[in-house]
Parts: C-alpha cells; structure tokens; sequence
C-alpha cells in the first residue's frame, strides 16, 4: 500500500513539473489588409478582413485553439480555423476593437495569447458616388474667417488654421489653430481622421526639427472638430532625411505621401515614411489623389498626369496633359495638390496675379493667387471653381470622405 501510495505522489509529482515547464504557444497573428504597427487597420466600407494566425506554434507540441472576437462584444468564439475572413458593413468604423487569440488548451495562465485591432472605415464607393455632402478642409496660414486674409495676432496658439472651404464662393469658416507650423499636406482618411505633414511646432518648439536651415517633418492628426492637431511621429526617424512631403493619398488602406516626385507609404500609427515607389519624375511640385480606388500622381514637371501601383512599385503615364490655358486668373500655373469628390477631381493650382493692383505694379511684385480647381482626367482640362485670394498661402486640400 505504502509503495502504491509513493507511485502516486510521484506520478502527480511528475505531471505537475511537466504542468509547470509547459510553455505558452508562439502566436503568429496575421491581418489582410495588413495592421499597421499600432494595430490599427483602415478602409472603406464594406470593409474585408482576414484574420490569419495559421502560422503559429507550440514548442510543446500541443494542439492549439483558436478563439475570435469579431463584432467586439467581449466574448471570444471559437471558429474552428485558423483563418477566419469577415466583412464589415458599418458606413463609418471609429476605432471599434476586436480581437484574435490563440491558445494551447492547458488553461495556464498566460497560454492564451491574444492581439486586439482597432478598426477605422469609411463609406464605400457607392456612397462616394451618391450625393452625400461632403466638407472640403484647408490648412492655411493664420486667417480671420470670411476670407483668406493674413491676421496672424487672432488666433492662438501660434500655427497654422483648418478651414472649412466653400467650393462654390471660395468663402472660408475658421475651425481653429493646428498649433503647428510649416504644413506641407493634408488628407481626409477613412473613419474621419485627418492627418497632415508638418515642419514643426508653435515657433518650431515641437514638431519638426529645424537644423542648419533643413526642417525634418512629422505625420499629425487633426481633429476636423477643433482643428487641433496631435503629433504621431518624425517621417524619417532613423536617417533625419530633410525632406517636406508635397501631397497625400490613400492607396487602398494604406496612407501615401508624395516627396519630390517619388511615393512613399506612411505608417499611420508611428509616422515612419518608407519608399514605395521611385522617383516618377522630376517636379518638384504636384499633386496625389485617389479616385474610385485608383491613385493619380499631377506632375508639375511637364504637367502629366500618371496612375500610381503602390503594391507593385510602378506609375504609368495616362497620356493626359494638364491644360491650364483656361485660367484667366494666374500665369504659370502649378499644381500643388489633388483631392476627389466622388467621381471628380480637385486641385490646388497657385501662379502670379495675372492683374496686380497699383501698388504691386510699383513695388514690382506680383502675389501669388490660389485657385481650387476641377482636373477633368480624360483630356486634362483644368478649370477654376473658385478664386482662393491671394492674401494667405494654402497649405494642403482635401474633401472629407
């Protein structure tokens, strides 16, 4: 009896220690379209996404569970697959969270993994394409609302000022101060967030770097609301590359930005810049949009226009020439950014008065005047919607979505 006694403290002894060296599986969670590293996952509604944890292990050999919660309820369901692929159809996603696990089946503590996404959508392209009112956002130097004069001392803190633009008048709402300074470019994405490129802070106090007169930008995100922005990260961390992105876009999920005639994805969680697609020309200038899932590239470079294949590294010319001969306004004229509203596109087009008042006349100085205008992508035509001013530069364009 003793040794039957032994045996079976040995035995609960040794499944115990066995218990205790049991190690936690080795979770590979996976999404498509991929999470950035905040894991945050963008798009447009119906918005698809496909949990993928097929390449996790367990160094014990054990067989593992796979549990999901995918309509962020808190329960997690077990789907019997590694692979799990749902669709989202809410018009609008503002961050609901869910959630993929994997586990080994001993019940230790710390053996169920599990990795949360937040999900941010926006409406699909057939709500684009339906008249569905849409808000065109500025970001401009200090302004006073009604028109795009220069009054710098009424609005605090010092930075530039979101704006609200009427395409029809070219009138302006204030929404209030970034408290940045230096923006470059701006772009509505999906979910409602707003980001932008910027040179710095209030008196280049945050924000960029300024270092022997060469600015290192950071991504922000602006809040439409209030206009207020928030820093997410330097564009260029680890090389300090001295560089001021020209315009943005979204590429599927994934935000865009266009520097000196080359593309380059943007992490929206962390800000980091990575080069997606070489130099497609020379200009220095241009814009970058997308339409209907496509993204175009206005080069200020002998005025072309091209589509741009971010997963491939590629841009193609279309062929189209922009044509600025209708602009009674300006001389010279240069693109500096694009943004779509549904079917149409849209561009922020700068050149000199073409009828300066006396006093430029005798000071010899021609301001420049800003002009939204309307891209016609099929021939190139570019034409005026409505006269900006030429009190203030503006600073990125883009339509809400």
């Amino acid at each position: 009896m003793r040794k039957a006694t032994a045996f079976l403290v040995l035995y609960v002894g040794l499944a115990a220690a066995a218990h205790a060296q049991n190690q936690p599986p080795n979770a590979v969670i996976r999404t498509n379209p991929p999470a950035t590293a905040g894991s945050v996952i963008e798009g447009y509604s119906p918005m698809t996404v496909t949990f993928n944890s097929c390449r996790s292990t367990d160094p014990d050999g054990d067989p593992l569970k796979y549990t999901f919660d995918l309509d962020g309820d808190g329960t997690l369901e077990t789907m019997g697959t590694c692979r799990f692929t749902v669709t989202y159809h809410a018009a609008t996603m503002g961050g609901e969270t869910v959630t993929a696990c994997v586990d080994d089946r001993t019940n230790l503590e710390g053996h169920r993994i599990c990795k949360a996404f937040r999900l941010f959508s926006g409406p699909g392209q057939e709500d684009v394409d339906a008249a569905v009112p849409k808000t065109l956002y500025a970001v401009v130097e200090s302004v006073t609302a009604g028109s795009l004069e220069v009054v710098a001392a009424d609005l605090e803190p010092a930075g530039d000022t979101l704006v609200k633009v009427d395409a029809a008048t070219g009138g302006i709402t204030v929404v209030g101060s970034t408290g940045f300074e230096g923006t470059t470019a701006l772009e509505y994405g999906p979910g409602g967030r707003l980001y932008a490129t910027v040179s710095g802070g209030p008196g280049d106090s945050a924000g960029g770097v300024v270092a022997l007169g060469c600015t290192w930008q950071v991504l922000v995100e602006i809040d439409p609301a209030t206009g207020t922005a928030s820093e997410i990260g330097p564009l260029f961390p680890d090389d300090g590359l001295c560089a001021e992105f020209d315009d943005l876009a979204f590429a599927g999920s994934a935000l865009v930005g266009l520097l000196d005639g080359a593309v380059y994805t943007i992490n929206t969680a962390t800000g980091q810049a990575t080069l997606a697609v070489e130099e497609i020309d020379e200009g220095r200038f241009g814009g970058l949009a997308d339409r209907a899932g496509t993204v175009y590239y206005g080069s200020s470079d002998g005025d072309l226009v091209y589509t741009v294949d971010v997963a491939s590294g590629t841009a193609s010319a279309t062929g189209v020439v922009l044509d600025y001969s209708a602009l009674s306004e300006i001389d010279e004229a240069t693109l500096e950014a694009m943004t779509a509203n549904g079917a149409t596109m849209h561009g922020l087009v700068r050149g000199p008065t073409v009828a300066p008042t006396a006093s430029e006349v005798v000071a010899l100085t021609a301001p420049d005047t800003w002009l939204l205008v309307e891209i016609e992508l099929g021939g190139g035509d570019v034409t005026t919607v409505a006269d900006l001013g030429s009190d203030t530069r503006v600073l990125g364009l883009a339509w809400s979505r």
